[in-house]
């Protein structure tokens, strides 16, 4: 690191420090500054004063996302107590000769730390390297670069180096089995018992009741003597398997050695079946109080989905029995308010309040609660498979029929299936709207315009006598009538599974040192020598090394706790290569542990365990925690300050977007690989799975690396210019000198538009760079900044809107916005990137935050906007002149009051 950067990191730190003697000050003073922006004017971020909160009352996401931590903790713990085997034998190093207890709290060995004889581990062991304070990473790269394997020759390394990596994928693939039907028999176990009415165990899912069942799957018996546990695992198992056939049982073959594997991958599933609820329960439960109300309310007044989720959120809310009063919502129709009523009085979600705490402590008594809402809309779906669709006159083209009708023209067929949407979206229009004229594009063919005009034309038709035969007139044959069986069709609703279903790709195991030196052994491999390697001298004897031990062997020194772990530390280092993943250093700081010096200069530590899943190879490690500095805003720096930065503002949907393209066009091109090996092994399908499984593998270390190298490289471009872009005119203009100030707009980070996860995000590559002194990051709110003109600063923004060549009609852009004041065009995210800058300048001067930029400017805006739209819309699709001046004069009229009220105090 360059001296350059050093200084930044220290100028850096002392801001922060400079915060918090700020702080200390305010209360010293009596008054506490809000821990969102650091003003004195507030408490809390909830506040409407504070510039974070972006609803004016809710709780932001990151208060959210504290609340969840905090309630799955406490929820942890109260399950942890429960779960406590109440008949724990006394330890025995604490036991005294008369069969008392050493006046110690009750523990069951030697590795818990009330003992006096306390064992010390690798836990004991990091703390005294590293600190107390550590925080887990991982270092990853390829297994095959990071073994090392003894031999004269390159040729019989790489012969060792292929042995070993056979091996491990025979016990991925071992592990992975297992797991598999492990879920599968807990998946049995669980319906079994709730299809007899009984109550599920408490220690269901726990990490003991998974490696029994993973016992009774290798062929032995469970061997934890917790009487807590399902007593009835042994019986229900033998019944389980005496259903399959000889050929399929779902047992699996021991592979002796691996234990330890077996219980880290059962504490794996044991977290993904508690989760698999207490994350998915809200969920779940919306999906069921939707079903319901669609199934309570008539067709005819079904509501639209935003006000079906407004219903569903006032049943829910009403439902978890939580302390604030849900929002009432309004009833379009006397059915929607029944339907309510009748949903809240008969439907139950368990014990309230249903929070992420009792959904962690309660486990099994929420499990059956999801199995009722699962076995009502499986026997809906099941009711609905033996329903005849019946013909149906109805006066409403619905899309399914508009594409069932289209999909009878030949052409149509023959487009995209993009093409296709926006022709059915246009034929749906035209047809339910007798009024609006029939023109298509010129990009459509002359066969299918002329096919889609008849069609319409007949359909308009139809739907005029439906009409006229529903209002009363039977005299109408209804043979010419507009018939679907849309109306009449049950629509079933989508399922989920009672507990999370494990896929059949490799997943990661873990293997400690005992494991891999099991694989090395089986593989007829051996590690690396090398003769400075040394465990230490033994610090006790069972005796003399030439008198021999009762089964004849000469007696082995005894090793301490310590030399045990250190040792186990060698298997690693002989047998991996630290110096691929930059842990070389791990030694040195194994080698100077001391238990009576404290730790000095050692900030990496290795946990002795490493995963794999045949491809990739993980070191799991410790890194010392820094301390703990507040992060900044832009009140907190003053004008000497900003004379320091060069500023930037970033909205965060851009850059989530590169992101999450680019390592899928990277896994693409590895998937691509699949044509050429595929056609030589799809003969045998033993052969095709294990070719598969590789190149997935494969295409996840590849996906992971180039997500690395992007991320890395949007951070060199803000604080470098990075090296594809550091020739770019607008980069050589960036004084590189001054440390860059990064503007973030505060949205829900890794999320997409959809609110799907990224899977990652650029934030905590900013805030890695931002400890290093390479940049500072501030968040700025970001609310309205897209929907506000960056050059008049009036929420006067809307979408653009162009004719569509294939239809004809008027169709939005959603990057390129218009605003309707200064008739300018912007990049949606571009004009949202100066806003943010504008936003930031203008916190750090301590001024108001612009009424543009709150829900107070939204008073006409909104209705101005949707106007406008509708006015562009008409312009397109009736170009005369005596129109266009009448929309033109009512348009200015609008604007006339929207300005009026704007300079209005109220």
């Amino acid at each position: 690191m360059s001296q350059t950067i050093l200084q930044q990191r220290a100028y850096l730190e002392g801001l922060k420090r400079r915060k918090i003697e700020r702080e200390e000050e305010q209360e010293r003073q009596g008054r506490t500054p809000c821990a969102r922006c650091g003003r004195t004017d507030h408490v809390d971020g909830r506040s409407r004063l504070c510039p974070f909160n972006r609803h004016y009352g809710a709780p932001t996401q990151a208060v959210v996302r504290q609340q969840n931590r905090q309630g799955r903790r406490a929820g942890q713990r109260q399950l942890d107590a429960a779960r406590a085997n109440p008949n724990v034998p006394r330890c025995s190093h604490c036991i005294l000769t008369d069969g008392s207890n050493d006046a110690c709290e009750h523990h069951g060995n030697a590795a818990s730390h009330l003992c006096h004889a306390h064992k010390t581990n690798v836990d004991d062991v990091l703390g005294n390297i590293i600190g107390p304070n550590h925080t887990p990473f991982v270092r990853r790269c390829s297994l095959k670069h990071a073994l090392r394997c003894h031999g004269h020759s390159r040729r019989q390394r790489m012969r060792a180096k292929a042995n070993v990596m056979q091996e491990v994928n025979v016990v991925v693939d071992h592990v992975r089995d297992l797991s598999i039907k492990a879920m599968l028999f807990t998946q049995h176990h669980a319906l079994t018992l709730l299809e007899g009415s009984e109550p599920i165990p408490l220690h269901f899912g726990s990490q003991d009741y998974i490696y029994g069942v993973m016992q009774l799957l290798l062929g032995g018996h469970i061997t934890n003597q917790n009487p807590n546990l399902p007593q009835d695992t042994g019986s229900i198992f033998h019944a389980y398997v005496q259903s399959f056939e000889t050929a399929d049982l779902p047992t699996v073959q021991p592979l002796p050695g691996y234990s330890q594997t077996y219980a880290h991958m059962a504490k794996t599933l044991a977290t993904a079946v508690k989760n698999g609820l207490a994350e998915s329960f809200e969920p779940r439960c919306r999906t069921f109080l939707a079903f319901k109300f669609r199934s309570l309310i008539p067709a005819n007044e079904k509501p639209t989905k935003k006000s079906l989720k407004k219903l569903v959120s006032f049943a829910y809310d009403t439902l978890c029995g939580t302390d604030s009063e849900p929002a009432t919502p309004t009833y379009a129709h006397v059915s929607w308010q029944d339907a309510v009523a009748s949903v809240i009085s008969n439907v139950t979600l368990g014990p309230t309040p249903v929070n992420l705490e009792n959904l962690t402590a309660k486990f099994n008594l929420y499990l059956p609660v999801v199995y009722g809402f699962l076995a009502e809309m499986e026997a809906y779906n099941n009711a609905a498979t033996g329903v005849v669709s019946e013909e149906t006159i109805v006066d409403y083209a619905d899309n399914k029929s508009c594409w069932e009708l289209l999909t009878r023209l030949e052409q149509f067929n023959d487009l995209g299936r993009r093409q296709q949407n926006r022709l059915v979206r246009a034929f749906y229009k035209m047809v339910n709207h007798p009024t609006m004229p029939v023109r298509f594009g010129p990009k459509l063919g002359d066969y299918l315009r002329s096919g889609m005009t008849t069609l319409v034309t007949r359909t308009r038709e139809q739907l005029s006598l439906s009409r006229h035969f529903l209002n009363g007139r039977y005299m109408i044959d209804t043979s010419v009538c507009f018939r679907t069986t849309t109306a009449s069709t049950m629509h079933a609703t989508k399922m989920y599974t009672l507990l999370p279903a494990l896929r059949f790709t490799r997943k990661f195991v873990t293997l400690d040192a005992q494991c891999l030196a099991r694989i090395f052994d089986q593989a007829g491999a051996q590690p690396r020598y090398e003769d400075y390697l040394f465990v230490g001298n033994p610090v006790a004897m069972d005796g003399p090394n030439d008198e021999p031990s009762r089964r004849g062997r000469p007696r082995q020194p005894v090793l301490s706790d310590y030399q045990k772990i250190k040792k186990k530390f060698l298997v690693f280092w002989t047998s991996l290569d630290f110096k691929k993943v930059r842990l070389e250093q791990c030694r040195e700081s194994l080698g100077s542990y001391d238990v009576d010096v404290p730790p000095e200069g050692n900030k990496i530590a290795f946990r002795n365990l490493v995963r794999t899943d045949g491809h990739t190879l993980e070191f799991l490690c410790e890194r010392k925690s820094r301390e703990r500095l507040p992060d900044l805003v832009m009140s907190d720096l003053d004008d000497n300050d900003m004379v320091e930065f060069w500023s930037y503002a970033v909205n965060h949907r851009v850059w989530d977007e590169h992101c999450t393209q680019q390592p899928a066009n990277e896994k693409n091109g590895v998937i691509d690989q699949m044509d050429i090996v595929l056609p030589v092994a799809v003969r045998d399908p033993a052969c095709a799975l294990p070719i598969l499984w590789l190149i997935f593998t494969n295409a996840r270390f590849l996906a992971y690396v180039s997500k690395q190298k992007v991320l890395d490289e949007m951070v060199n471009i803000f604080a470098f210019g990075g090296k594809k872009y550091k020739e770019h005119d607008v980069l050589k203009k960036i004084p590189f000198s001054r440390i860059p100030l990064v503007m973030m707009g505060s949205g829900v980070f890794g999320f997409t538009l959809k609110g799907k996860k990224t899977r990652m995000s650029i934030m905590p590559k900013l805030k890695q760079a931002e400890l290093e002194g390479r940049l500072l990051v501030c968040v700025v709110n970001e609310s309205f900044t897209s929907q506000v003109c960056c050059a008049c600063h009036t929420q006067s923004l809307s979408l653009a809107r162009v004719l569509d060549p294939l239809t004809d009609s008027a169709v939005s852009l959603w990057s390129v916005k218009t605003c309707y004041i200064c008739q300018r065009h912007w990049n949606r995210d571009k004009s949202a990137a100066k806003n943010i800058l504008h936003l930031g300048y203008l916190e750090q001067e301590k001024q108001p935050r612009p009424e543009a930029f709150t829900k107070r400017q939204r008073r006409l805006c909104l209705s101005l906007g949707k106007f406008s739209n509708h006015i562009e819309e008409y312009e397109l699709t009736f170009p005369s002149l005596c129109t266009r001046l009448c929309l033109s004069l009512l348009y200015s009229v609008f604007l006339l009051v929207d300005t009026v009220c704007s300079l209005s105090p109220s």
